[in-house]
C-alpha cells in the first residue's frame, strides 16, 4: 500500500497505465480517502487543475501533490464484475447513460480516448466513466470504446440485444449520437 496525503492507495489499476500527451507514463491507483472512507481513483503525475466534471463521469475531487483525484460514487463497483452476466435491461440503461455522457463531454469540449469496460463504474442501472478529461494520448475514438466496452460486458448475449446494431452503426460512424440514443 502507498499513500498520497489523506488518500490510501490500495492497488494500481489499468496495468501499463496511461501515456500522457507528452509521452510520459501516468499511473492509475484505486484508493480510499482516510478521512471520509470514500473510494477514489488517483492519477499521477499530473499538474494543474482537472477539467470541470460533467454528469456521468467520476467527479474530480481535487488536484494535490502532482495528482488528480476522482471520487467513486458510494456503492459503485467496477463494471467488469458483471462481464457476461449483466441482464439486457441493465445493459440498455448503461448504454443510454454512456451515450448521454458522451454528448455532455462533447458539449464541454472533452473526450476520453480510452473507454473500456475496465474504466466504467456501475451501481444498478447507473454508470460512470472514469478518467474523462485526462491529458492522455487517445487509444480509440470514444464511440468505438463505448461499443467495445458494452460488447465485452454483454458477452455472448451481445448479438441478441435489440440495440446492439444501432450501437455498432454509431461506432462505425454510420449514425449520429442523437440517432443512437
Amino acid at each position: 500500500m502507498d499513500s498520497l496525503g489523506p488518500y490510501v492507495l490500495h492497488a494500481p489499476i489499468l496495468p501499463g497505465g496511461l501515456i500522457d500527451r507528452e509521452g510520459r507514463a501516468l499511473t492509475v491507483w484505486q484508493g480510499r480517502d482516510s478521512r471520509t472512507g470514500i473510494g477514489v481513483v488517483v492519477y499521477r503525475p499530473l499538474e494543474g487543475e482537472p477539467p470541470a466534471a460533467v454528469a456521468g463521469m467520476l467527479p474530480w475531487l481535487e488536484s494535490t501533490e502532482s495528482a488528480w483525484i476522482a471520487e467513486i460514487p458510494v456503492a459503485a463497483v467496477e463494471a467488469t464484475r458483471f462481464q457476461g452476466t449483466a441482464d439486457p435491461g441493465r445493459l440498455r440503461a448503461w448504454a443510454r447513460g454512456l451515450l448521454e455522457t458522451l454528448g455532455r463531454l462533447q458539449e464541454a469540449g472533452l473526450s476520453h480516448g480510452s473507454i473500456s469496460a475496465k474504466r466504467l463504474w456501475v451501481r444498478g442501472p447507473r454508470v460512470w466513466l472514469e478518467g474523462a478529461g485526462l491529458p492522455a494520448q487517445p487509444v480509440r475514438p470514444d464511440p468505438q470504446g463505448v461499443v467495445e466496452a458494452l460488447h465485452q460486458l454483454a458477452g455472448e448475449s451481445w448479438s441478441h440485444l435489440l440495440f446492439s446494431a444501432d450501437l455498432e452503426a454509431f461506432a462505425a460512424g454510420k449514425i449520429t449520437l442523437e440517432e443512437a440514443q
